[in-house]
């Protein structure tokens, strides 16, 4: 199973360097965020302080955007590298391993 299915065939940039960003390709610094705004079930969750319900009760969530989608959004659109959305890994230890949908 492919993590990003629907990008089979996406097309990612690499920096190729200079002596100002020390060959390493790369201009500032950007930040990829995964933000959720809380609702009652989870916050219930968070009261009872069960960790697997309040991952399950965010997921469902509609609002809910896993970090490496939004680190794969700047990927395709040439802000970040394809490496650095690798280096985030799963960030993930429930084990699930879940295709993601841009």
């Amino acid at each position: 199973m492919t993590r990003f299915p629907n990008q089979v065939a996406a097309k990612f940039t690499r920096g190729r360097g200079c002596q100002n960003c020390n060959l390493t390709g790369y201009r500032g610094r950007i930040g990829v965020f995964e933000m959720l705004e809380l609702d009652q079930p989870m916050m219930d969750c968070l009261r009872a302080n069960d960790a697997v319900a309040f991952s399950k009760a965010a997921r469902s969530n509609t609002d809910y955007k896993p970090l490496l989608a939004s680190a794969m959004e700047l990927a395709l659109q040439g802000i970040v590298s394809l490496d650095e959305v690798m280096s985030l890994g799963e960030g993930d230890s429930s084990g699930l391993v879940e295709p993601i949908y841009l």
